[in-house]
């Protein structure tokens, strides 16, 4: 059973441990987007986390709408830079996270084996939530060079505007059908996507995307969406 499902509630040590992943696999992102936040001692208080959790179990939590802009892309192209509005929303979606992670982890590690691909998630309860890219293909291109004869050739491969097109309905069914996470935290997930909605493919009905600003944290929902449906999943 995943390790969402046994948690009923959101506690304080769930929130300091979602601070610690955050600043931890994060640093970069919130010294681009959100710099005052590292200054911000406050917001490991026990009072400000007590309130956060309290909100959470009461089903009263409302994170206030992303905001969207745009990055380069390269030398000419551009791509939508989407941001969690605040300390809240940023901590809460550090908590989603490992939590999906904690359920992900196994399943990713027996399809794709843990030294020939990069970004794989940690194991359960880590504070660091993935596995870095470059390591893994070092390793892989070392692994190579001493057995094969000619030299290797390693593809990168990448599919082209993924993290925007992440379909909500499709990511939350996923999480639903696999029981990735209980009650509680499927609420929030979906709490969560909704603020990120109104901001890729603005006026269309199809809630979609995950925020780029915060690859390591948006690395893990994006594990959970290449799920691929059992034999009895509706097509």
């Amino acid at each position: 059973m995943a390790a969402g499902l046994t948690d009923s509630v959101v506690s304080l040590t769930d929130l300091h441990f979602a601070l610690r992943v955050l600043i931890r696999n994060e640093r970069h992102g919130l010294h681009a987007y959100h710099p005052h936040l590292l200054q911000r001692h406050s917001l490991w208080h026990p009072d400000a986390l007590h309130k956060l959790a309290g909100q959470i179990n009461e089903r009263s939590w409302q994170p206030h709408p992303a905001w969207a802009g745009m990055r380069l892309k390269g030398r000419f192209a551009t791509r939508p830079l989407i941001s969690l509005h605040g300390p809240e929303e940023l901590m809460v979606y550090a908590h989603l996270a490992a939590r999906l992670r904690d359920a992900v982890s196994p399943k990713r590690r027996a399809w794709y084996g843990h030294y020939l691909f990069g970004n794989v998630p940690t194991g359960a309860g880590e504070v660091a939530l993935i596995d870095p890219y470059l390591p893994h293909m070092l390793a892989l291109n070392d692994h190579l060079s001493r057995r094969v004869r000619r030299r290797p050739v390693i593809l990168s491969l990448d599919i082209s505007g993924f993290y925007e097109h992440v379909q909500h309905r499709v990511l939350l069914d996923i999480v639903r059908r696999e029981r990735l996470l209980g009650p509680l935290d499927t609420w929030l997930l979906e709490e969560t996507l909704a603020s990120f909605a109104s901001r890729f493919n603005p006026g269309t009905n199809l809630p979609q995307g995950l925020p780029q600003s915060y690859p390591a944290l948006s690395a893990i929902p994006a594990e959970a969406y290449l799920i691929p449906p059992t034999s009895t999943t509706p097509r």
